[in-house]
């Protein structure tokens, strides 16, 4: 899948590829001998195709599981920093908190949306220009409404097929 990836980055068929290799670790039913290698292997394939963003953190949440909360955080933040060195990668930032949002409020997300799931104080986007009452009314629909606290309860370590399958519908992606 990795040569593959450095052959046809972002291609439909590696999206395929990627979604087959979830389903299969889905399976798993003990610790792969090669974890740190795999891991590894996913975050390089994600930070060179983000397209595919979404399976990447689907794999790696599986991957992570089999890691104690301490040790995820640390891969988590070394996948950070990895991606730092490139520009927009929020949409990448959103997932990785997806699969750390049930144990961990400490990584320092720079995404806008990821601070507003930790109940940080954030303006998500600039509205000075509107008048008081638009202003007022996007401030609050955004502290209300954008967050679905409801649902981030009921979410489960990993990251599930059908969330995907959610985002892909939205998006036409796969």
């Amino acid at each position: 899948i990795y040569e593959y990836s450095e052959k046809f980055p972002n291609s439909g068929s590696l999206v395929k590829m990627l979604s087959n290799f979830n389903n299969k670790i889905t399976l798993l039913e003990s610790k792969p001998n090669d974890l740190t290698v795999l891991i590894s292997i996913i975050v390089e394939i994600a930070f060179k195709n983000p397209r595919n963003y979404p399976i990447s953190a689907a794999i790696l949440s599986k991957l992570l599981a089999y890691h104690s909360e301490s040790e995820q955080t640390d891969v988590i933040n070394k996948i950070l920093k990895k991606f730092k060195k490139i520009p927009n990668t929020g949409f990448l930032e959103i997932w990785l908190q997806r699969i750390t949002v049930k144990f961990q409020n400490s990584i320092d997300y720079s995404e806008k949306l990821c601070k507003l799931v930790n109940k940080d104080e954030i303006e998500i986007w600039n509205s000075e220009w509107l008048n008081d009452n638009l202003k007022n009314l996007i401030s609050k629909e955004t502290k209300e409404s954008v967050i679905d606290r409801a649902k981030l309860e009921k979410l489960k370590p990993t990251i599930q097929q059908s969330e995907l399958l959610d985002f892909t519908k939205i998006h036409d992606i796969y």
